[in-house]
């Protein structure tokens, strides 16, 4: 799947997750440097999968418990608290625009 991303041009993919798991499936950066954030959902409830109604504000708080480094992300690794820390800045100052797709 990566290697689809990547021949499509996109850059900077990687998952924003912490030690369960949970978080952002994958982040990753467009041609144009837009931010694009991709959920995976495999579970269904009545028929449609949960998902969150603003991918945005979902991608905003996950990122922002990465960054706070509290709770169940405390011990997010290195290379995940850079990505997420310039993904977050990003996303606040709203320099670059976040698509969300499922």
């Amino acid at each position: 799947m990566l290697i689809r991303f990547h021949a499509k041009g996109y850059a900077d993919i990687m998952p924003i997750q912490n030690a369960p798991g949970h978080g952002i499936d994958l982040i990753m950066r467009d041609r144009d440097g837009g931010i694009l954030v991709v959920e995976v959902k495999s579970h269904r409830l009545e028929g449609k999968p949960r998902v969150s109604a603003d991918m945005e504000a979902f991608a905003e708080t996950r990122l922002a418990k990465a960054v706070s480094g509290s709770g169940h992300w405390k011990n997010v690794d290195a290379d995940t608290l850079k990505h997420a820390v310039k993904f977050y800045k990003e996303i606040l100052e709203k320099s670059i625009g976040c698509e969300a797709s499922l």
